[in-house]
């Protein structure tokens, strides 16, 4: 069997490779700390949620919107809003109220840029405040409000609002 070439070494290269073999170590025990530290952490890193708002008039859903709203980290008990934009349609509707939402959530509550507000507490029974008209052909700007869960929470989050025929104001 043939011997192996004999290739000498340079002391150059003998610290070249020391120096790089600290330098993976280093790397990964880096890592290791930080996704250690990572999980540690009260809040949880989602770079995307998905915010969904349908709008039902009895059984039968009217208009779904889908929102992406992107973050770097939700904490717990952390206030979010988030806008989107409503077209009255070819009749208008009204929005009357929160008929529920993604559990462990709190204090949703959809409101426009004038101050009409509706709000849903812990549990959507708790509803109050204004219903929101929108106007046929009218496009309001939205605002879903809600505050995350007091637990470590990574998804998607939705509410749902009943709807009926634009209410003319007196």
């Amino acid at each position: 069997m043939p011997k192996p070439p004999d290739v000498g070494t340079t002391d150059a290269l003998k610290k070249a490779r020391k120096i790089a073999t600290i330098a993976a170590v280093v790397i990964v025990v880096a890592s290791f700390s930080v996704f250690y530290a990572m999980s540690l952490e009260d809040s949880v890193t989602v770079n995307v949620m998905y915010v969904n708002v349908y709008f039902y008039s009895g059984n039968s859903l009217i208009s779904a919107y889908v929102i992406q709203y992107n973050h770097d980290t939700l904490s717990h008990d952390q206030k979010v809003t988030v806008p989107f934009e409503v077209n009255g349609g070819k009749d208008g509707i009204t929005v009357n109220n929160l008929v529920s939402f993604t559990p462990g959530f709190s204090e949703v509550s959809l409101s426009t840029k004038s101050g009409l507000t509706i709000t849903g507490a812990a549990s959507p029974s708790a509803t109050y405040g204004q219903a929101i008209n929108i106007p046929a052909g009218e496009t309001v700007t939205l605002y879903i409000t809600f505050i995350t869960p007091q637990h470590n929470y990574a998804g998607n989050f939705y509410a749902n609002f009943t709807v009926s025929p634009y209410n003319k104001l007196p």
